[in-house]
């Protein structure tokens, strides 16, 4: 069931996905695999708070069962979602569970991606040391692993970095996206692409070019309509808005507040 519910995801039947996983629960509620995937799909259509729950559950049955490998997962996506929700410090607190325990097993590539979540959850609560210290040691880890995918994330975390922290340096911002673009357009994968597309919207925000911040909010919201990202899709909203109320078209900032509001009460 969960391989039939992996299938769906991938043809973006989602709600497919969530079915098979509500089965495979049926028949096992203690299967942590099936809670981890239920927590995975409620989070990228944007119930967060249902996403917790299985999250939490797997966390539950992991500490029962002590599998490092499930534990690991279990404290990582719990650590991501609280973080999304606004509980910052206690996410990084599992987030950092969770890095010990990849230390611990020698599990490199978890410990490169944990690094990279870190990282941004940091600069969230304005630790901007290191925030700085955990984006640079993902990037190093995913060059050790040549891992591409994992470097252009984490050229787009220190993009964020050099745009938001109190090193700023737009010049080192815009260098650091650009390579994350480059890289992405290589591997032709278009989550990635949508949200280094929506920080450069940030960006472009930060330095008052709210034309170019438009254009390139816009490029995400082309993707993550596409692949049905509805967390990205509000936040890209949410990005359109902050625009256009900056550029004084009040009319537009409205229609795409209201899109976010439907997101958020859905």
């Amino acid at each position: 069931l969960i391989a039939k519910a992996t299938n769906a995801f991938i043809a973006k039947d989602i709600q497919g996905a969530i079915e098979f996983c509500k089965k495979a629960l049926e028949i096992d509620p203690s299967y942590i695999q099936a809670n981890l995937a239920m927590g995975s799909l409620y989070e990228w259509v944007g119930d967060l708070e249902k996403g917790k729950v299985y999250y939490n559950k797997a966390l539950e049955l992991s500490e029962a069962k002590k599998d490092r490998n499930l534990l690991l997962a279990s404290n990582f996506n719990l650590g991501k979602i609280l973080v999304r929700l606004g509980q910052v410090k206690e996410g990084i607190d599992f987030q950092n569970k969770a890095l010990k325990i990849a230390q611990s097993i020698n599990d490199q590539q978890n410990y490169a991606v944990i690094l990279y979540n870190l990282g941004l959850s940091y600069l969230g609560d304005n630790e901007y040391e290191k925030a700085k210290s955990a984006l640079s040691k993902s990037m190093e880890a995913h060059e050790n692993l040549k891992n591409s995918f994992g470097l252009a994330a984490s050229y787009a975390g220190l993009g964020f970095y050099y745009s938001f922290s109190k090193e700023v340096d737009l010049e080192k911002a815009k260098q650091n996206f650009e390579e994350a673009v480059r890289i992405y357009e290589s591997l032709n994968f278009k989550d990635g692409l949508a949200i280094v597309y929506s920080m450069l919207g940030d960006y472009y925000y930060t330095k008052g070019q709210l034309d170019e911040g438009i254009i390139y909010f816009n490029k995400s919201l082309k993707i993550s309509l596409e692949t049905g990202n509805k967390f990205l899709e509000g936040t890209v909203y949410d990005g359109l808005g902050r625009l256009y109320a900056a550029k004084g078209e009040f009319g537009n900032a409205k229609e795409f507040y209201e899109k976010l509001l439907i997101i958020t009460e859905n």
